[in-house]
């Protein structure tokens, strides 16, 4: 999505190995994300995710399916790097938003769930980001 050399004002960083809840994240991708975020160098950064960093965003999706719709691993790099906000799908009948433990913004733009919230619209999530100076 921002994935681009010339504007290194926005990142995304797409994690899509996770598949469950905590204990069965694929190891590295934590890890791959906590790296990827060391090396940016940039005053916003906006992660963009598969899979669900938090709870609160799945909920509303029946509780025996939870473990396959995110990882708690996930929101650990994003708390410490001090993101700017987190999109992620997967979770068509979760909760449109909710925050990591550090208080990072996440939000969930399943399209199942955008046409839900709302149906008199097309099915996107438009979330301002303030511009700070380098």
């Amino acid at each position: 999505m921002f994935l681009s050399p010339e504007s290194p004002e926005i990142y995304a960083i797409t994690a899509h190995r996770c598949g469950a809840w905590v204990a069965k994240c694929h190891p590295d991708e934590a890890v791959e994300l906590e790296s990827a975020l060391a090396k940016l160098r940039a005053p916003q950064r906006i992660v963009v995710l598969h899979y669900s960093p938090i709870r609160d965003t799945v909920v509303g999706e029946p509780p025996e399916i939870f473990a396959f719709l995110g990882s708690s691993r996930l929101a650990e790099p994003l708390n410490r790097y001090a993101v700017t906000a987190v999109f992620h799908g997967h979770a068509h009948h979760g909760t449109p938003e909710g925050h990591t433990t550090g208080g990072v913004p996440v939000y969930n733009v399943a399209v199942p769930l955008l046409h839900k919230m709302y149906p008199d619209r097309p099915p996107f999530r438009l979330v301002e980001i303030p511009v700070t100076p380098q």
